[in-house]
Order: C-alpha cells, then structure tokens, then sequence
C-alpha cells in the first residue's frame, strides 16, 4: 500500500470538519482511543486546539493536520512530496520527528522529495540525488555532501555545516567533511583548535 503526500496536500482537507472530526474520520479500530494523543503529538494537545475548524488553521497546522491524516493509513511506503514547505522551526521538528516515529514503528519505506538540505542531512539514511532523469549521486548522506563541487555544480546546496567546513578546508585547514549537524560541527573545530 503506497501513501502519498502532494505539496498541496493540506488544500485538500474538509474546512468544515473540526481538527478532531479530520482525524476521528479516518482514524481505525485501537487508534480511535488514543487521537488526543496523537493530536498533541502533532502539536493540537489543547482541547480547544482540537475543536478549531480546519477553515481557521494556519497553512502550517493544516500541513501538520493533512500528515496526521496520512499517518493513519495502513501504508508501508510513504511518498512525501516538500512535506515541511512553509513551516516554522517547531512544525519541521514536529513533522519530521514524526515520520521517524513512523518509520521505526512500522518499518516503512519513506521517500521524501526535498530541496532542503538540512532537512536530508538529519533525516534520511540513504540520500538520491536526481538530475535531468539521471542519479548522479546516491548513498548514505555523509557521503554524498563530501561531494561538494560536484553537488553545487547541479545546483545544489550542502547543509551548512559541511559547506563551513568545506570553506576552511579550502583555505588548507584538515578538517572533515561529513559533520552534518551543529553538534558534529563543533566537535571537528574543537579537534582542529586543539
């Protein structure tokens, strides 16, 4: 069973149905008596946040509200489609942390069309990269971001971290390439001031 989130998916939802009665709707047999939960995990814990109309929410809670949705179909591998575009900081974490939950819990497949990086870089465990219906680069995401050049010469961008210290490097520091959160970013110019 395949499941598949369109960029306009949240446009797609009944503004006349309650957050609740969105979920109540499609929600099946055990999952019926835990929605508040799996409401708030997705940031709506408020009983009063459950009872918006969905013609009142923000395009970041109807995004939130249409994974919801899609979670909840007996799915083992899910297309996502720029599934965090136009969140907030707090409505990546919540979405992203989310589909990992999903993933470990019912070993599906996830395919997630990005153009954000950094959003790769902390998410997935093998990263392809499409080019004019070609795979130029594919593998795990440490690996493939140390291919700096040759990724910018598609047109794409590396996270940050490693676009640092591919900056130092170039300027004859020994510094690795594949530090690909904040944290890992640290710790390689601790180790190269040390």
């Amino acid at each position: 069973q395949i499941g598949y989130f369109a960029q306009n998916q949240a446009s797609l939802l009944d503004e006349n149905l309650t957050v609740f009665q969105t979920i109540d709707d499609v929600a099946k047999g055990e999952i019926r008596n835990k929605i508040r939960d799996l409401l708030g995990a997705f940031m709506f814990g408020g009983p009063e946040e459950s009872m918006k109309k969905v013609k009142v929410l923000s395009g970041g809670e109807r995004t939130r509200l249409a994974m919801i949705k899609l979670l909840l179909e007996p799915v083992n591998l899910l297309i996502l489609d720029e599934p965090t575009a136009g969140l907030d900081p707090v409505g990546v974490a919540s979405i992203l942390g989310n589909i990992h939950d999903y993933h470990t819990a019912k070993n599906a497949t996830i395919i997630i069309v990005s153009h954000s990086m950094e959003e790769v870089a902390r998410t997935v465990d093998r990263l392809v990269v499409i080019n004019d219906g070609r795979i130029p680069f594919s593998g795990a995401p440490r690996e493939v971001f140390q291919q700096v050049e040759e990724l910018r010469a598609v047109g794409l961008t590396v996270p940050e971290t490693v676009s640092l210290l591919w900056e130092l490097r170039q300027e004859g520091l020994d510094v690795p390439l594949d530090a690909l959160s904040d944290e890992e970013c640290t710790q390689a110019l601790f180790r190269l001031l040390s």
